[in-house]
C-alpha cells in the first residue's frame, strides 16, 4: 500500500499507549523503582486496563484462552528450568567447575578469546535447547572462569542472554521461527526471509559486544 501520513499518525497514535508497557518493565528496573517481578505485574496490568478500556479487545473467552496458554507455557519453561538445575547442581558439585577453570589457566586463554568460544557455545547450544536452560546449566561453570579471567559480570551476562537468543533464531529448531509461525500463521519461508535482515543487525551488534565491553556496560557508568 502507498504511503499515508494520516494512516500513519492514525496508526502511530493508537499504538502509543502500548509503547508505555516496555517503558514501564524497563524503565522501572534501570531506576531501581520496581524489581523485576512488580515490573511484569504492572506492566500485565495496565496492558490489562488498555485491552478493557482502550482497545476493547477484551473479552472473557480471550483471557481464558490466555490464562490457559500462559499457564501451559509457564509449566513447560519451570519443567526446562528445573531439570535444568538439577543437573547444574550435580555439576556444580562436582570437581568440574574446578577442572574447566584450571584448562582455561593452562591454555592461557585471553578474556577476548573466552568470549568468543563462550558466545560460540551458546549460540550453538540455543539452536536446539531453551535460553532458560542454557543460562542455568552453563552460567555457574563459565562465570567462574570469566570472572577469573576478568570480565564483567553484567558483560558475561549480555554475551549469554543474547548469544541464546540468537541461537533460538537459528536452524535447526529456531524455536523463536517457529513461536512466530504458530501465532502469525505464515509460511516459516516468510518468516525467514523477513527476519534476515534484523538476525544480521542482531548479530552485528552481539559481534560488538562480544568484543567491546563498553557497549554492554555504559550504562552502568
Amino acid at each position: 500500500l502507498p504511503f499515508s501520513f494520516a494512516t500513519f499518525a492514525k496508526t502511530f497514535f493508537a499504538a502509543l499507549p502500548a509503547v508505555f508497557i516496555p517503558i514501564i518493565i524497563v524503565g522501572g528496573i534501570y531506576f531501581k523503582l520496581l524489581s523485576a517481578l512488580q515490573s511484569g505485574v504492572i506492566a500485565s496490568v495496565y496492558a490489562l486496563i488498555l485491552a478493557v478500556c482502550v482497545y476493547r479487545s477484551f473479552s472473557m473467552d480471550n483471557f481464558v484462552r490466555a490464562f490457559f496458554n500462559s499457564a501451559k507455557s509457564s509449566a513447560m519453561i519451570l519443567f526446562i528450568i528445573i531439570s535444568a538445575s538439577a543437573f547444574s547442581a550435580v555439576f556444580m558439585s562436582s570437581q568440574a567447575p574446578k577442572i574447566l577453570k584450571s584448562i582455561a589457566l593452562y591454555l592461557n586463554l585471553s578474556p577476548l578469546t573466552f568470549s568468543f568460544l563462550s558466545a560460540t557455545i551458546v549460540i550453538i547450544l540455543g539452536t536446539v535447547l531453551d535460553g532458560a536452560a542454557i543460562c542455568v546449566l552453563l552460567a555457574p561453570a563459565l562465570l567462574t572462569i570469566a570472572q577469573t579471567l576478568g570480565l564483567g559480570v553484567v558483560h558475561f551476562a549480555m554475551i549469554m542472554c543474547i548469544g541464546a537468543v540468537l541461537g533460538s533464531m537459528t536452524p535447526p529448531m529456531a524455536v523463536s521461527i517457529f513461536a512466530a509461525q504458530t501465532f502469525s500463521k505464515l509460511p516459516i519461508g516468510s518468516i525467514v526471509k523477513g527476519q534476515a535482515p534484523f538476525f544480521i543487525g542482531f548479530l552485528a551488534v552481539y559481534m560488538l559486544i562480544v568484543v567491546f565491553p563498553f557497549f554492554s556496560e555504559f550504562l552502568l557508568k
